[in-house]
C-alpha cells in the first residue's frame, strides 16, 4: 500500500530538493518515476513541501492507527535538507597550530568527516612544478559546474581531459574533493587530437575506495597504452615490474609491488618508466585504458599528475606530503607506536594528540647515611611530596596530582603507578610494606643470643595476610640492611625479612647484648621506627585519576619530585617513530635488560655483547630501572677489541649517556691494554657528577668537552697513540669502567650507563641530532 503523509516542519522550511531525503526505517526509492515497489518500506517525494509517500506492507499494519504509531514513534527519524541553512556559534577553544607539523583529526570511527582548514605557514606546500605537464584534481569541482564535462589541466599546459558517460550524481561525478568513477562506463580521456609533446615519464595517482568485481579482470586505474603498457592494472603492480620507479605512499615498493584492491584509504602511487618513453605522449586515461568502457574501474580519484621527467626520491616524498595535506590521510593508520623512558621524565618527539597507551612510574627509596636507633636516617621515597606529573608541548598542558600516593623500593623490589589504556585506568601496584607498629601488626619474640648481640624475631599476625613479607632485604630508618638470612653472621643493628612457610612470615633484627627481653628490645627501637620490607603478594588498587594525554609535536613529561627522582616508562603513538642511523657497530640499551643479566647485550645484531664482572645484581650493582649501575668498587664490563665485529678503527665514533656518581681518578668508556703494557689510551674523564650525554669520534684530539648536555665538563682523553692503541699487537680492551691491571680493574668509577651506541664512522650533524633525540626520548625498544 502507498500512503501520502502530510505535515509541516517545525522551525524552518524544507528545500524543494528531494535528492537527499532519508529515514532510518524506510528505503529511499527516489522520485515518483522510480520503481518504488521494488522494496517494501520505501519513501519517495517530489517535494517535501507537500509531504511524502510511504510504501509499506499492509499485512504488517492493517489499520491506520497501527501505521500512525509506527510512523510517529520517536525512534523513527527522517533526514531532509533545510531550505535555509541554520548557523550557530559555539563557545569552544580556539584551534592552535604548532611548529613544523600539525595534525588535525577527529575521533569519528564509522563515518569520517571531510575537514578543510586554512592555516598560516612559513612556506606553503605545493606539488613539484618542474616538468609538470598534466595536473588534474577533484578539489573545487561540483556536479553543477558549467564546464563539468572538462577536467582542466592545472599545470598550465592546456592538456585538458574530457569526462565520458558521467551521470553527475554522487555515484558518478564530482564528490567532496574527488572524482567518483562508477566502474561501469565512466572515464576521463585526453582528446584524440591532442598529445603530451615532451612525453610522459612519471605518473602520480591519488586514489581511494578502489574496488573491482572479483569476476572481472583487466580493469585499469588509468595510464597510457601505445604498444607498451604504462598503467596500473587491477589496483596493483607486481614486484619488479618494468618500471624505473614504483612508490606507494612515499615508500619504494619496486621490489615488492603493491595491491590496494578494496582499500578505502587514500593512496598515493608513483610509477616511472625509462623504456620507450618517447612513445608515451597520447591516449591517456583515468579509470580505463584505450578510451574503452569495458576496462573501467570503480574508484575515487583525488589528484593525477604527469611529468616529462623522472622525479627524485626526495621529490616523490615531497609530493606525497603535499597529497596528505591536500587530500587528508588516516592519522590512526599512519601512527606508529614507540617507547620513552627517563629519570624524572622524558621528551616525546613527533607526538600525536591522544592518550598514552601506557605510562608507568616506578617506586624508589633512598637513604643518606648509616642509621641507628640513636641516629635515625629518614627514608626518602617518590611521593613524599605529593606526586604531580606534568605533560606539555608548550601550548597545551596537563597536570595530574596523585595526592598521598607513595612509591617505595627495597633492593630491586619496587611499587608501581601504572596507566593502562586498554582498560582506561590507573592503578597502583604496592610491593613494599612498612612495619611501624609491632603490637598491632604481630608479635615479637627473642630468637637467639649470640656472643655480641641478641636476635629478635617479629611474626606477622595470620589474620592480616596483606602485610605478609617475602624473603629479602629490608630498608629501615634505624637498622642497616642485612645481606643474608644467617643473622649470626650479620653485623649488629641489621635487619632481614623471611617467608618461612605458609602463614609464617618473619622480620629479624639484632640488637646489643644488654637488650635481652622483648620489653627492652621495644624500648631500644624507640617510637618512630620503620622497617620497609618486600610484600609476599603485591596489592593492586584501581585509582580514579584522569587519563594522561599526549599532544601534537614535542611533548615533555616531568614530575615535581626533587629529592627522589622516579624512573618512568611509556608507550605512545607518534606520527613518525625515531630510528637510529643505519649500520651501527653496536647498540647497548640498559632499559631493555633485566636484573640478573650478566652481559651488556648488543642489539645491533652484530653480536658484540660485553661480559660484565663482579655484578651483585642489586639496585646499586647491575641492571635496575633503565640503567646499568656500576658500583665503583669492582664492577665493570670489558671486551677485547679483536672481538668486535666489525672492527673498531680510527673512524669509529661513540655515543653514550648515563650518570656520573663520583669523581677522582675514575675513568670510563676506556680503551687500554692490560697491565699498562702500552701507554696508549682513550677514555672519558668527568669533572663533576650528574647526567651526561656524550658523543666523540675515536680520533678526536685536544682533550675536548664532549658532554652534549653542557651540565659539566666531560673530557675525552686521547693521547695521540691511536695507531698503537688499535694495533692487534697491543691487545687492547674496551672497558666500561677503569682498565685491567693484573686480575683487578683499576681507576674504576661509580656511574650508570643508559645507552652506549657505537658507529663504524663519524656521524654527520644530522645523524648526531637523531641519536641525541633517541636518547633524550629514552627509547628502549628498537
Amino acid at each position: 500500500r502507498e500512503v501520502l503523509i502530510r505535515g509541516s516542519v517545525k522551525g524552518t522550511q524544507v528545500t524543494p530538493d528531494i535528492s537527499v531525503f532519508y529515514s532510518n526505517k524506510f528505503y529511499y526509492t527516489g522520485d515518483s518515476t522510480s520503481n518504488k515497489w521494488n522494496k517494501v518500506y520505501g519513501v519517495w517525494t517530489n517535494s517535501l513541501r507537500y509531504g511524502f509517500y510511504l510504501v509499506y506492507d499492509v499485512n504488517d499494519y492493517p489499520t491506520e492507527d497501527d501505521l500512525k504509531k509506527m510512523i510517529e514513534d520517536e525512534s523513527t527519524i527522517y533526514y531532509y535538507v533545510l531550505f535555509t541553512p541554520a548557523e550557530y556559534s559555539l563557545d569552544l577553544p580556539a584551534i592552535t597550530t604548532y611548529d613544523e607539523q600539525t595534525y588535525f583529526a577527529s575521533n569519528a570511527a564509522d563515518v569520517k568527516p571531510r575537514m578543510i582548514a586554512r592555516c598560516k605557514v612559513s612556506k606553503a606546500l605545493d606539488y613539484i612544478r618542474e616538468g609538470l605537464i598534466g595536473y588534474y584534481t577533484g578539489r573545487g569541482r561540483s556536479n553543477t559546474d558549467e564546464n563539468k564535462n572538462i577536467l582542466p589541466d592545472l599545470s598550465g599546459n592546456g592538456n585538458d581531459l574530457e569526462n565520458k558517460n558521467f551521470a553527475y550524481t554522487p555515484e558518478s561525478g564530482y564528490g567532496d574533493g574527488y572524482i567518483q568513477y562508477d566502474g561501469v562506463d565512466d572515464f576521463s580521456m585526453l582528446p584524440t587530437d591532442k598529445n603530451f609533446k615532451s612525453g610522459v615519464k612519471t605518473q602520480m595517482f591519488v586514489f581511494s575506495d578502489n574496488s573491482m568485481n572479483p569476476e572481472t579482470a583487466n580493469i585499469y586505474n588509468g595510464g597510457i597504452v601505445v604498444e607498451k603498457y604504462f598503467v596500473i592494472l587491477n589496483n596493483q603492480i607486481n614486484a619488479n615490474a618494468d618500471y624505473e620507479q614504483v612508490y606507494l605512499n612515499g615508500t619504494d615498493v619496486k621490489t615488492t609491488g603493491f595491491n590496494i584492491n578494496g582499500s578505502t584509504e587514500i593512496n598515493t602511487i608513483v610509477i616511472s618508466k625509462i623504456k620507450y618513453t618517447e612513445e608515451f605522449n597520447k591516449n591517456f586515461n583515468i579509470s580505463t585504458i584505450l578510451n574503452a568502457a569495458i576496462y573501467c574501474l570503480k574508484q575515487r580519484v583525488h589528484d593525477v599528475l604527469l611529468y616529462d621527467r623522472i622525479l627524485t626520491e626526495e621529490e616523490i616524498q615531497h609530493n606525497y606530503k603535499v597529497s596528505c595535506q591536500y587530500n587528508g590521510e588516516d592519522i590512526n593508520g599512519k601512527a606508529e607506536e614507540t617507547t620513552a623512558s627517563g629519570e624524572n621524565g622524558f621528551i616525546i618527539y613527533n607526538s600525536l594528540p591522544g592518550i598514552f597507551k601506557e605510562l608507568t612510574v616506578y617506586g624508589k627509596s633512598i637513604q643518606d647515611g648509616t642509621p641507628t636507633p640513636e641516629n635515625p636516617i629518614p627514608i626518602n621515597s617518590v611521593g613524599d611530596t605529593p606526586l604531580i606529573i606534568t605533560i606539555s608541548n608548550g601550548t597545551e598542558t596537563q597536570q595530574i596530582n596523585f595526592g598521598d600516593i607513595k612509591l617505595s623500593s627495597v633492593g630491586t623490589v619496587y611499587d608501581e603507578l601504572v596507566f593502562d589504556n586498554s582498560i582506561g585506568k590507573w592503578k597502583v601496584i604496592q610491593r613494599i610494606g612498612v612495619l611501624d607498629n609491632i603490637p598491632e601488626m604481630g608479635t615479637l619474640f627473642k630468637d637467639a643470643t649470640y656472643t655480641d648481640k641478641q636476635l629478635f624475631r617479629f611474626q606477622f599476625k595470620t589474620s592480616a595476610p596483606e602485610n605478609f613479607c617475602a624473603t629479602g632485604q629490608t630498608l629501615s630508618n634505624i637498622f642497616i640492611t642485612a645481606t643474608g638470612s644467617a643473622m649470626d653472621k650479620q653485623p649488629l643493628n641489621s635487619c632481614w625479612s623471611q617467608y618461612a612457610r605458609e602463614n609464617v612470615h618473619y622480620i629479624y633484627f639484632n640488637v646489643p647484648l644488654e637488650y635481652d627481653t622483648v620489653e627492652k628490645a621495644i624500648s631500644y627501637l624507640g617510637e618512630n621506627y620503620e622497617i620497609h620490607y618486600p610484600l609476599y603478594s603485591p596489592i593492586e588498587t584501581e585509582l580514579d585519576f584522569e587519563s594522561p594525554k599526549t599532544f601534537s609535536g614535542e611533548v615533555t613529561v616531568t614530575t615535581n619530585q626533587e629529592t627522589v627522582h622516579p624512573y618512568m616508562t611509556a608507550r605512545i603513538a607518534v606520527g613518525e617513530k625515531l630510528t637510529l642511523p643505519a649500520d651501527p657497530l653496536a647498540i647497548y640499551i640498559a632499559g631493555k635488560q633485566t636484573t640478573g643479566d650478566n652481559t651488556f647485550k648488543d642489539y645491533s645484531g652484530n653480536g658484540n655483547d660485553i661480559p660484565l664482572f663482579n655484578i651483585a645484581h642489586s639496585a646499586e650493582s647491575g641492571f635496575f630501572q633503565g640503567a646499568l649501575h656500576l658500583d665503583g668498587v669492582d664492577d665493570t664490563g670489558r671486551l677485547p677489541l679483536e672481538s668486535f665485529n666489525p672492527a673498531i678503527t680510527a673512524e669509529t665514533s661513540f655515543f653514550l649517556s648515563g650518570k656520573v656518581n663520583e669523581i677522582g681518578i675514575k675513568y670510563f668508556s676506556y680503551l687500554r691494554t692490560k697491565d699498562s703494557v702500552s701507554t696508549a689510551l682513550s677514555r672519558l674523564s668527568p669533572a663533576n657528577t650528574g647526567d651526561f650525554i656524550a658523543y666523540y669520534p675515536l680520533a678526536l684530539t685536544g682533550n675536548p668537552d664532549v658532554n652534549l648536555l653542557n651540565t659539566y665538563r666531560l673530557t675525552y682523553n686521547n693521547n695521540n697513540m691511536l695507531d698503537q692503541l688499535l694495533s692487534p699487537a697491543n691487545k687492547t680492551y674496551y672497558n666500561l669502567a677503569g682498565f685491567l691491571q693484573g686480575e683487578s680493574q683499576v681507576e674504576l668509577g661509580r656511574l650508570d650507563y643508559r645507552y652506549l651506541i657505537i658507529y663504524p664512522r663519524n656521524l654527520t650533524k644530522e645523524e648526531q641530532e637523531i641519536v641525541l633525540k633517541y636518547i633524550k626520548q629514552g627509547i628502549y625498544e628498537l
